[in-house]
């Protein structure tokens, strides 16, 4: 998509606002015309006297003083000028102000889309989605993608400016006019390769900040193993290039802007040069006349200055728009529908019919596996790691569908089912726990449409253990855990995680391996309160651990050989998982 026609485009999507900025930039031009017109009087009240001629300046501006009883003179003109000037540079700052606000919206709703685009698409999408990418896209390219818009009302504020003061330079002496004009617009050829190599450092400068992104979240996630090894040194070198690339790609850029605004200025000086003369030797202009073209002039070609100066900068910035719209485009495409049948919540069964899933390299995972979970029950899912325990709970969860077969709850397939009726009744932890920054009373009831008292939230709170954590009596409700909870332990944020899912009193509660990393003492804590919490509903525990199936109703063991399902002492042979 072109620069004009994405203009178009968001044109398109905010009409009203967008044809309220249009009239602001044609009334500030107009108001530029009109201060600059004020000076045509005045100026040939100064030629006048200088001439020692008696002609009495004329035209609009007089007459409009005569005809509100003001004598035309000196001081009266200049007064006039005075006061057509601030209007224009009071309309000038509004106009300028609206856009600011427009823009500011602008970008605040793209990041927005962005991002409610990439949470509201399906499970395939999102699990595949390159987080350092994102968050460039996120943090960097939204905000350049408002600079399109930014650049390109300003390349149309300055067009209108242009066309205004030339019509009436045209108007004014239309031989002059053009001849200055051709001037500038042969001379203005050589800015073509610059806006192409713009457009070139443009789409490198995404790419090289993608990259860079990228490999940012790579080496922070990597920090460990890099201080357990002394390898900081070998890291910083690593991600070196990318910080140079990034930079040697910002100096060009504005090497391009700089260079295209002197070769304007030279083009400028000649054009104005040759029509003094011009306008002088050859053509005989009075004076007056002479200087008010040129003074129109010189607040025109300026604006053509601006104009391309904008225009490069807009199109510089077209490589982040299309990383926008390309991140738009691939997450909607992957939007899960929200329209479908409702899971009743009085359902008394899960069934697993024929399920078998793959993943889209062609490794099966599972492979026509059938069982039931009745409500109430308490299993168990073990198997080594990458055995595709997890990818069994996507199915269920919704996430994932299954190539064949289907998952039915109270007999609602859920390739048909409205999924958030259905994941309104579940309780999910994961191997990690999803902590904000904000205080541990926020945390809790993070998610949830109810209102919980302080006593609710501190009984959830006694079931994990977590209540005694407060320091100087401090309420334990209002800590601040920090970001990503740096505040906490690991083992205390896996008990904050589970103490919102005990607040959640769902239909079904799911730990995919809840305790990992933690030590035995703290992971004893979490399934206490699980055993205590969770007696009376639907539990599902993953786990690569034995000794946790101790206690439940059902174990699933996925081994290399197949899918045993042990109900008490019946062990039968499920599908094959490879």
């Amino acid at each position: 998509m072109s620069l004009f026609e994405e203009s178009f485009a968001i044109f398109r999507r905010n009409p009203a606002a967008s044809i309220f900025i249009v009239v602001l930039l044609i009334a500030a031009s107009a108001g530029q015309l009109v201060s600059l017109g004020s000076l045509y009087p005045i100026l040939q009240t100064l030629v006048s006297n200088d001439a020692g001629s008696a002609n009495q300046p004329s035209g609009f501006f007089v007459s409009a003083l005569n005809a509100i009883g003001v004598t035309p003179n000196l001081t009266n003109l200049l007064l006039l000028f005075i006061v057509l000037g601030l209007g224009y540079s009071l309309l000038n700052w509004c106009a300028d102000a609206y856009q600011g606000a427009h823009l500011r919206n602008f970008e605040i709703a793209v990041r927005r889309e962005l991002l409610e685009s990439a949470v509201m698409a399906n499970w395939t999408y999102v699990r595949a989605l390159r987080h350092g990418e994102f968050i460039n896209v996120v943090t960097r390219e939204a905000g350049q993608y408002k600079f399109v818009v930014k650049f390109s009302l300003y390349t149309f504020g300055c067009f209108i400016q242009f066309v205004v003061l030339l019509g009436y330079a045209l108007y004014l002496n239309w031989r002059l006019t053009s001849f200055g004009l051709m001037i500038f617009a042969a001379g203005s050829m050589i800015l073509i390769p610059m806006l192409k190599s713009a457009n070139r450092l443009g789409r490198q400068s995404t790419d090289i900040a993608n990259n860079m992104s990228n490999r940012l979240v790579a080496a922070l996630r990597s920090l460990k193993m890099v201080k357990a090894l002394s390898l900081e040194r070998s890291l910083v070198r690593t991600l070196q290039p990318s910080f140079e690339l990034s930079s040697s790609n910002y100096f060009y850029q504005n090497l391009l802007a700089s260079g295209q605004w002197a070769i304007t200025e030279i083009i400028a000086f000649i054009a104005i040069s040759s029509m003094l003369f011009v306008g002088l030797s050859i053509l005989a202009i009075p004076k007056a006349e002479l200087f008010i073209i040129l003074l129109l002039l010189f607040r025109a070609l300026p604006q053509v200055r601006s104009a391309i100066d904008n225009y490069h900068r807009a199109y510089g910035y077209l490589p982040s728009m299309q990383a926008v719209r390309q991140h738009l485009a691939g997450a909607s495409s992957a939007i899960r529908p929200h329209q479908g049948l409702t899971v009743p919540p009085n359902w008394t069964q899960i069934e697993f019919q024929d399920v078998c899933f793959a993943y889209e390299d062609g490794k099966r995972v599972i492979h026509d596996l059938s069982f039931n979970i009745r409500r109430g029950e308490f299993w168990t899912i073990l198997g080594h790691s990458g055995s595709g325990k997890t990818t069994l709970l996507d199915i269920l969860i919704g996430l994932f569908q299954p190539q064949k077969g289907t998952v039915r709850i109270a007999g609602v397939s859920l390739n048909e089912a409205d999924l958030d009726s259905w994941h309104s009744q579940l309780s999910y932890l994961g191997q990690e726990a999803y902590v904000f920054a904000g205080t541990l009373g926020d945390n809790l009831i993070w998610g949830s449409e109810h209102e919980f008292s302080d006593s609710e939230l501190l009984s959830a709170l006694r079931a994990v253990k977590l209540e005694g954590i407060s320091t100087h009596g401090a309420d334990v409700l209002s800590i601040d855990v920090g970001e990503n909870g740096c505040n906490l332990s690991g083992g205390e944020k896996q008990r904050l995680a589970l103490a919102r899912l005990f607040l959640r009193h769902a239909g079904l509660t799911i730990l995919d391996e809840p305790t990992t990393g933690l030590d035995a003492s703290t992971e004893k804590e979490i399934f206490d309160g699980v055993s205590t919490y969770f007696h009376d509903t639907t539990l599902i525990i993953v786990s690569h651990r034995e000794e946790l199936a101790h206690h439940a109703d059902h174990i699933l063991r996925l081994t290399p050989e197949g899918i045993l399902i042990q109900a008490g002492n019946e062990v039968s042979r499920g599908a094959v998982v490879s």
